[in-house]
């Protein structure tokens, strides 16, 4: 009777070391699949190319995304060319982008490659056109994931350098930089904007220990009433920082800076080390290595023309790209 129960007590064990056994595999699989989903879940992926059009397309979380490359003549993955990444602003894609500003055209006369990608309708807004969700919303991170996935897909693929990576936008396209700069830094080393602002809610969650900011170009016009600045008093009707605010705080000044001249008498802040004058209309305020703001006299919010503000703004980006 006894040598019965062993055998069965042996059995029973086998039964239950196979049961523990299935379970491991089922449970290692199933983390393995999740690591791997979250994994392929950052990456861009299903890339293809339309050469008539000069367009890829590509996937990014299930999502159908848009972008254009514009090389240096005669490009090899060698050469390793520095990347600019363009954001166009609401209601525009990158292909009207490219037009309007033709900011390839000198980039790649200088060895920058250029990328023009398209924004996305905001899904939770009904008549929403394309462009960039810059919040803190779900939305507005998987944009800035996204971005950061693709400048990451193209330094591997087309061997530009990771170190001499920047984005630069327009208006949307710019608030999107202003997030990518504060959130996106170990990506991108420098952002320029043009007639862009900080949004709220990237700026309360600014203070995250060990988070790299990029170097940071601003440029406005005096009289744009969209991007809040103490200095034509815009920033009173404006729930976003003030520009002031949002330079000081990239320079890591602790302090809003000030603008000889424009600000108010008794304001106190960080003074420029230099004011370069770039034209009768623009002046450049560089308040530490990285932190510059061009300033154009009764401009306003749109991307400066030469022929009226005295500044070519493709170069003077490129400028401060290639100092960096």
């Amino acid at each position: 009777m006894g040598s019965e129960t062993s055998e069965t007590e042996k059995i029973m064990i086998k039964k239950s070391a196979k049961k523990i056994l299935f379970l491991t595999f089922l449970i290692a699989s199933a983390l393995f699949l999740s690591v791997l989903f979250l994994i392929n879940n950052g990456r861009i992926q299903k890339v293809s190319f339309d050469e008539s059009k000069n367009l890829y397309s590509c996937e990014f979380r299930g999502q159908l995304r848009h972008f254009s490359v514009f090389f240096p003549d005669h490009y090899t993955k060698k050469d390793q060319a520095p990347l600019v990444i363009m954001l166009h602003g609401y209601g525009s894609d990158g292909k009207a982008f490219s037009k309007y500003t033709g900011f390839h055209e000198p980039a790649n006369n200088r060895g920058f490659a250029v990328v023009y990608v398209d924004g996305t309708a905001n899904p939770n807004v009904s008549a929403s056109a394309t462009g960039w969700i810059s919040d803190n919303s779900a939305y507005g991170k998987k944009d800035g994931d996204f971005l950061e996935a693709l400048a990451e897909y193209l330094q591997k693929n087309y061997g530009f350098d990771s170190k001499r990576t920047f984005a630069a936008g327009y208006s949307n396209g710019a608030f999107m930089c202003h997030k990518l700069a504060l959130e996106k830094g170990g990506t991108f080393k420098g952002i320029a904007s043009v007639a862009g602002m900080m949004p709220l809610s990237v700026w309360e969650n600014r203070k995250i220990p060990k988070r790299k900011t990029s170097a940071f170009l601003q440029i406005n016009g005096t009289k744009d009433n969209v991007t809040p600045m103490k200095i034509n008093n815009s920033a009173q009707f404006n729930p976003n920082p003030a520009m002031e605010e949002v330079l000081g705080y990239f320079f890591g000044a602790g302090k809003e800076v000030v603008v000889p001249k424009k600000s108010a008498e008794n304001a106190e802040g960080l003074e420029p080390l230099e004011i370069k004058v770039l034209s009768e209309k623009a002046s450049l305020y560089e308040y530490g290595p990285g932190v510059e703001w061009v300033l154009i006299e009764d401009g306003f919010h749109s991307w400066p023309e030469e022929k009226t503000s005295g500044i070519n703004v493709n170069n003077l980006i490129l400028d401060f790209f290639e100092g960096l």
